[in-house]
């Protein structure tokens, strides 16, 4: 055994297996010795030999940690795939937690077609591995398929339905092919009129097509479906503001606060608003709250920035400075990180 151990070693593979052959001739009945000649044999692609003798370690000893694991890669290495998802799933009762059996159930798994089995082990194999890249790409892989197999049963049980459009404006939307995304949640919100997250979803795309119009026209739609739901009256409200149509946004922002007291988002739009229509004070207040509210707000840029302005038509110059310079570090923040995303895609 040690002879054989120390031959492997060195890679000296026919030195181990004529060892190991020793070992099984003279201890037929010791586990570890087929155990330790399938593994040379496997080795040396000689699969059919290191099945036999695997399944003799398997059967000498059961509990045997090992012997089932590659028995698996063997079955699978032959096509044998039931067999191998048996013999991997038998090493799994031993070793609950062993990373490389966990890998081989996903990878026989997607190999059988079923990606659905091979997202557990995957899952569990990736929280006690979290670093490991290959692992990392089979475990998307395995959520791809999922995801594929599940819009194609979609597609085959209604192919015009609301759900397969919104399936495939996802879809568009994460290759970045915008025009394509709006067109499908278009189709699903014609399907579907009375959800209003498929308005929000298509104002998304119209924004990423720079299509302000069609965001407006959305919102639009949004709230002749649902005219005093706040969401509906903030994203008209917001979208005239921002066009600087204040006066027509104002009001709408004001009655979906009066609906939802809470809302953070409201009261920067609301400061936003009055600070067009010249009500600077009661603007700095609103955008005081949305910042109170907000302390990590994606909106806190543009707010500081609006801040500093008011402040300076208030005669405040120490706020305005204060204000001025808070914006200053959080561009810079930005700058930095989107100049590491560029950096990062550029490596790729």
């Amino acid at each position: 055994m040690r002879l054989g151990a120390a031959a492997m070693q060195a890679n000296r593979y026919n030195d181990a297996e004529r060892e190991y052959r020793k070992v099984v001739t003279v201890a037929p009945e010791n586990p570890e010795g087929h155990l330790n000649l399938g593994l040379v044999l496997l080795r040396e692609a000689r699969v059919q030999e290191a099945i036999a003798s695997l399944e003799k370690a398997a059967r000498l000893e059961p509990k045997l940690p090992g012997p089932h694991m590659f028995l698996a890669i063997a079955y699978f290495e032959a096509g044998r795939l039931d067999s191998a998802k048996k013999a991997v799933d038998e090493e799994l009762i031993l070793t609950p937690n062993n990373v490389q059996a966990l890998t081989l159930a996903g990878t026989i798994a997607m190999a059988m077609d079923d990606p659905e089995v091979a997202v557990p082990p995957l899952d569990r194999a990736s929280r006690l591995s979290s670093d490991d890249l290959d692992l990392l790409d089979l475990r998307g892989r395995a959520y791809q398929a999922v995801a594929k197999k599940i819009y194609q049963r979609m597609y085959q049980l209604a192919p015009d339905s609301w759900q397969v459009h919104q399936a495939r404006a996802r879809l568009y939307d994460d290759d970045r092919r915008y025009k394509e995304a709006a067109d499908e949640y278009e189709a699903a919100s014609a399907k579907n009129p009375e959800d209003l997250n498929l308005y929000d979803q298509l104002a998304l795309e119209y924004r990423h097509l720079g299509n302000l119009d069609a965001v407006e026209r959305t919102f639009a739609r949004e709230k002749s479906i649902a005219p005093d739901d706040p969401r509906a009256l903030l994203n008209l409200g917001s979208i005239q503001i921002e066009r600087g149509r204040a006066s027509e946004g104002l009001p709408l922002v004001k009655q979906a606060l009066a609906a939802e007291p809470g809302n953070a988002r409201a009261y920067y739009y609301l400061g936003r608003g009055l600070a067009d229509t010249g009500n600077d004070a009661d603007a700095v207040a609103a955008l005081e709250r949305y910042l109170a509210m907000e302390p990590e707000g994606d909106l806190r840029e543009q707010t500081y920035y609006t801040m500093a302005r008011l402040y300076r038509n208030l005669q405040k110059p120490n706020d305005a400075r204060k204000a001025l310079d808070e914006f200053q570090r959080l561009k810079q923040e930005r700058d930095a990180r989107e100049k590491q995303q560029v950096d990062a895609f550029r490596k790729q």
